[in-house]
């Protein structure tokens, strides 16, 4: 608390001590007021603000603090806050913040004073006053420009347009000058106008944004010096601009196409500051033809797809073909579009709409921004890419490149269960009429979607069981279902093969083979290579082990934990840095259904080099299930199974099973027998037999007929 209160009373000094320093008053100031005397007890906002300043005088804290509280309590007019803020806070807030107690209600204090400074500020006739002292004495000057700057980025749109006044021909100069000393806050406003297609009104922007303006705006200057259709003297001006920003001559930086991606990327990969408030709200500046400047309140997503899109297109309008700027735009998009509508959710579709603008892109670009969002990790773009892929039913991006898989086969091996069930159902669309690598692990996927109740899975590796166990039981704790094994090549085949770990640990003395050909392994081969792995030991191992790790994605070193606390604290930031979330109760029914479809599609023969025979315990799992058993029947019955024969069988005699199901499974078996002849022992078909003697339902005694 000590040095929090150091702070802030560091932080309030320097601040008020500048603002104090700029109310530099043309007029003749008011006479300070009597020396303090409580002769009664405060009421008043007034009274209670005099009252603070007494207690804090006199050295009676406590005093100071209940007179606050009941100031912060009470109705604080407007003007009794400017003159607090104004007049009393250099000398008063500084000796409020040096008492802890203190701290949190001069800071709300100083919170309602701001807002209420901030309206004054914004204030339209205030603001066009200001700017008439510009063309009077030093005095006026100075302290008009101190209020503008005060104004920030509202006073652009007043001074632009005092610019284009003809009365204020003569103060045009005045004005520019005043308005290349404000401060980076008017740039903003400033970028945004850069749309003018006022040339005359363009280059002033210009020459101020040069005066003032950050690296951020280096990118729209660029774009100003090199757009097509601008007179030669703008664009001269922004290389000028860009020059005096950056202080390097133009023809040494890189192309204007290059700054434009460099910059969207920035955006994207949200290394912009946007200067949020404090509830995380973003002051978006646009320039419109017939209304000019205005301001509008929006997220700070909004903000960087808004300027990310911005630069990407402009990008494009310089080099036209531009691969980078392309993906980013896209990205962007599918990004953005995900955010607002929740990743647990389809992207809207229609004219405009994201989704419309991934499939315009054509298969060749979606698969260029799917194989950038596996390289980053964004499953959002994934997902919208993957969906938008599955729509083109272009094979190409099942094409694997020497020493790489394919997209769609990288995008099956993501620890995230819903891109892998995209990427499942994006090569099932596509309708592939042979084996591709890595489309062995579509099945998989789908059986492992049926479970709607399933729980993720983890793998740990330890020669030394009773340790394995111990961790298995804390992963079973926190919602996986864990499996022990102490070898890491029979991990390494299990994770290959099943497509379902989400998470493996690790122990760092593991052998057959070592833990580093161990993770070697597993990130050379497709199938294994997103898996995270977590490699757990003492804490003495950690930087040995870290080192290591950091050589391979996803590979993170924990301190073995030893209870479910200590796991949580370790695994939950790791996890979150995968940016996606859970599937969601709804998402795992949608996925069980359309995995019952696809299975039912690919048993029938509609797509080609799957085999459908490994989902079969799980196919069996959901046969009495109301809406996934009639898929499941239909593709266990072109098994050659005597287990799926034997459970068709099972339901149409299972006599509390609802009738619709029994008659399916009946018409199922009938459809098996056909195929593969009879696998069920002579029990059974008796009592098939003693079943079809018994029932009144025409349908259900004629499907059991035809199974005798």
């Amino acid at each position: 608390m000590k040095i929090l209160a150091a702070r802030a009373l560091g932080v309030l000094a320097l601040w008020f001590g500048s603002l104090a320093a700029a109310q530099v008053r043309p007029e003749a100031e008011e006479p300070a007021s009597a020396p303090l005397r409580l002769t009664k007890a405060p009421e008043s906002p007034a009274e209670l603000w005099d009252a603070v300043k007494f207690s804090v005088n006199v050295g009676r804290r406590d005093d100071a603090l209940g007179y606050l509280k009941r100031l912060l309590a009470s109705d604080l007019p407007a003007d009794l806050l400017l003159q607090i803020r104004e007049r009393d806070g250099a000398a008063f807030f500084p000796k409020l913040a040096a008492t802890p107690d203190l701290l949190e209600p001069t800071a709300e204090l100083i919170r309602r004073a701001d807002q209420v400074a901030q309206a004054r500020a914004r204030d339209p006739e205030r603001i066009a006053k200001f700017i008439g002292y510009l063309k009077r004495s030093a005095e006026h000057r100075a302290y008009g420009l101190a209020q503008l700057r005060a104004a920030g980025a509202d006073a652009v749109p007043y001074l632009l347009a005092a610019l284009q006044s003809p009365s204020l021909a003569e103060q045009h100069g005045a004005i520019l000058q005043a308005m290349a000393r404000l401060d980076t806050s008017a740039v903003p406003p400033l970028v945004a106008a850069l749309d003018s297609d006022n040339h005359a009104q363009l280059g002033n922007i210009v020459w101020v944004l040069g005066a003032i303006g950050t690296r951020d705006t280096v990118p729209h200057l660029r774009y100003v010096a090199e757009a097509p259709g601008l007179p030669d003297a703008v664009r001269a001006r922004a290389r000028g601009a860009v020059e005096q920003i950056t202080e390097r001559d133009y023809t040494d930086l890189p192309s204007a196409a290059d700054a434009l991606v460099a910059q969207a990327r920035r955006y994207y990969e949200h290394r912009v500051d946007l200067h949020p408030s404090a509830s995380g709200i973003v002051r978006l500046w646009r320039w419109g033809p017939r209304e000019g400047l205005r301001a509008q309140e929006v997220s700070p997503s909004y903000a960087e797809e808004y300027f990310g899109v911005r630069h990407a297109s402009q990008a494009l309008t310089l080099a036209p073909g531009d691969e980078r700027a392309q993906i980013l735009l896209v990205s962007l998009a599918l990004e953005q579009a995900s955010q607002r509508a929740g990743i647990d959710q389809p992207l809207p579709a229609g004219p405009g709409r994201a989704f419309s603008a991934a499939l315009m892109a054509g298969p060749e670009l979606l698969t260029a921004v799917l194989v950038h969002a596996l390289d980053e990790n964004r499953p959002a773009v994934a997902l919208g890419a993957l969906r938008a892929i599955g729509a083109t039913g272009n094979t190409r991006a099942l094409a694997s490149e020497p020493g790489r898989a394919s997209p769609l086969a990288r995008a099956l091996t993501t620890p995230d269960r819903r891109v892998q069930l995209a990427a499942a159902d994006a090569i099932l669309r596509i309708r592939p009429q042979q084996p591709y690598p890595g489309t062995s692990l579509v099945v998989p996927i789908l059986a492992r979607a049926l479970s709607t109740d399933a729980k993720p899975q983890a793998l740990v590796i330890d020669y030394d069981t009773t340790r394995a166990g111990a961790l298995a039981a804390l992963l079973e704790g926190a919602g996986y279902e864990a499996r022990a094994l102490t070898g890491a090549r029979e991990g390494f085949g299990l994770v290959a093969e099943s497509a379902g770990y989400e998470l493996v640990f690790m122990d760092p003395n593991i052998q057959d083979p070592t833990l580093s050909t161990a993770l070697a392994n597993f990130r050379a081969d497709p199938r294994t290579a997103g898996t995270p792995i977590a490699v757990t030991g003492d804490a003495s191992l950690v930087n040995r082990v870290s080192r290591l790790a950091a050589r391979y994605p996803r590979v993170k070193f924990f301190v073995r934990p030893e209870t479910p606390e200590m796991l949580k604290v370790q695994l939950d930031p790791w996890l979150a840095t995968w940016g996606s979330m859970p599937l969601t109760a709804a998402e795992r029914v949608q996925g069980a259904r359309l995995s019952a479809l696809w299975l039912e599609r690919i048993a029938r023969g509609e797509i080609r080099g799957m085999d459908v025979r490994v989902a079969e315990p799980a196919l069996l799992g959901v046969l009495g299930d109301a809406e996934l058993g009639p898929h499941a029947m239909a593709a266990a019955a072109r098994l050659p199974s005597p287990r799926a024969q034997g459970a068709l069988a099972a339901l149409a005699l299972d006599g509390t099973a609802p009738p619709p199901l029994r008659l399916v499974a009946a018409e199922q078996l009938e459809t098996s027998l056909h195929s593969f002849g009879v696998l069920l022992p002579a029990s059974e078909l008796a009592a098939l037999a003693d079943l079809a003697g018994e029932t009144d339902d025409a349908a259900f005694h004629g499907a059991l007929a035809a199974v005798l």
